[in-house]
């Protein structure tokens, strides 16, 4: 046992008595490998295909040009010398090493009342589990097995024990995913902003509707359909955010019933009437349910948006539904609460308030970012924090406050939250 002193730590008294074992063989050759009638060669071989000792396992085509064979006659020697092993110990003697490989797979075996290739298996995967399970496992089931056929059924045995692991594995870490995305909705569902009027509704009134507004199918999105189990059919998405926040859905054993384009909202803008569809209705377990829309963190300074999101607002309140504007991860929040360099701001602000100035645009926004070399998040952080109104498709940026509404019931109400 002295010869694996070193993995002690991360190798069990099975691992090491068995290995300890294999060794023993090798190296007696008077009491061990002439009773068995195992060649030097054969042994040359052996020791090659398994150093365990430098976690080290030659492959018959190298060993075939070292022993001046081919790679089938590296195989044969090897299967050879393991199939005379594996007699002399079924053969019964005590002071044989492979016998003790033997008596503790049969130990294991009793222990666990399994059968002998599963207690294989058991071993391979909890006691020797610091080399490749594979050529571990076929080392076993030719010391333990004579047959052939028994082999055969060992190889079958650890196929479907292998695959059941892989399952176990599998399940373990959808449990885990799925126990973090429940834990992300319960982040999401703490920036939902509830007003007086509450309505409950029930799944039935959803479940009678159809999107109201078919995804945009340009090249320019991500855009496809999402099968959905809590509402029974293919939902669709028009970005990879639309698309990680349904997996959210999905996952939330809060979220009772959900659907995407749910109602055409008109809204004025510039004199000019719009309409808008909101991403998602979501219905909660207690029947409360929530208009959501999905966007990146940048859009939500955008002007644009803020008008929607009055008309979204407005109809929140009327008919008492909660109100989400996210990314699937943050809302506001999270702009409000991000770090920039003030004397950055100051720039800004003493430019926009300058008299008779109130719009900046890009030619002059341009010589104060070359000054302060600002990230995008950080203009985008300013434009929420002080109100201004931000058209990005063609920079401008104004000081006065377009969306009141949004400002007094989005903005302030998690800036009260800080």
């Amino acid at each position: 046992m002295a010869r694996f002193w070193f993995r002690i730590v991360i190798m069990t008294l099975t691992g090491l008595t068995i290995l300890n074992a294999f060794y023993k063989i090798l190296a007696s050759p008077a009491v061990s490998t002439r009773r068995c009638y195992v060649t030097d060669r054969e042994v040359g071989i052996l020791m090659e295909m398994f150093n365990f000792e430098e976690s080290s396992f030659t492959k018959p085509v190298v060993l075939a040009n070292r022993f001046g064979l081919t790679e089938k006659g590296v195989l044969r020697l090897y299967r050879k010398a393991l199939t005379k092993i594996a007699k002399r110990a079924k053969r019964g003697s005590v002071v044989f090493p492979a016998s003790i490989i033997r008596n503790v797979i049969n130990s294991r075996q009793k222990l666990e009342d399994k059968s002998i290739e599963e207690a294989i298996f058991r071993i391979v995967s909890e006691d020797l589990n610091d080399f490749p399970a594979h050529i571990v496992f076929d080392f076993l089931s030719r010391l333990y097995f004579v047959e052939n056929s028994e082999r055969v059924k060992a190889k079958e045995t650890y196929r479907i024990e292998l695959e059941n692991a892989r399952a176990e594995r599998y399940i373990k870490r959808a449990i885990v995913k799925t126990e973090k995305q429940e834990t992300k909705f319960e982040l999401v569902l703490q920036t939902v902003i509830w007003f007086d009027n509450i309505k409950k509704w029930s799944r039935a009134a959803f479940e009678r509707q159809a999107p109201k507004r078919k995804v945009n199918e340009s090249e320019k999105f991500r855009h496809g359909t999402f099968w959905s189990d809590k509402c029974n059919r293919m939902v669709q998405y028009e970005s990879g955010q639309e698309l990680y926040f349904i997996k959210l859905l999905e996952a939330s054993p809060q979220v009772n019933y959900y659907f995407e384009q749910p109602v055409k909202i008109e809204y004025n803008r510039n004199g000019l009437q719009r309409c808008y569809t909101p991403d998602f209705v979501i219905r909660l377990n207690n029947g409360h349910s929530i208009l959501a829309e999905v966007k990146e963190l940048s859009d939500m300074a955008y002007a644009v948006t803020h008008r929607k999101m009055e008309a979204l607002i407005e109809y929140c309140e009327y008919h008492g539904f909660g109100f989400l504007l996210t990314n699937g991860k943050y809302s506001i929040n999270k702009l409000l609460t991000h770090k920039y360099d003030l004397a950055f701001e100051s720039a800004l602000r003493e430019r926009l308030y300058e008299p008779g100035a109130g719009t900046l645009y890009f030619s002059e926004y341009k010589d104060i970012m070359e000054k302060f070399k600002p990230r995008y998040m950080d203009l985008i952080a300013i434009v929420i924090r002080n109100g201004w109104a931000y058209y990005p498709s063609v920079f401008r940026l104004n000081s006065k406050c377009r969306y009141p509404q949004f400002r007094s019931k989005v903005i302030y109400y998690f800036g009260q939250l800080k």
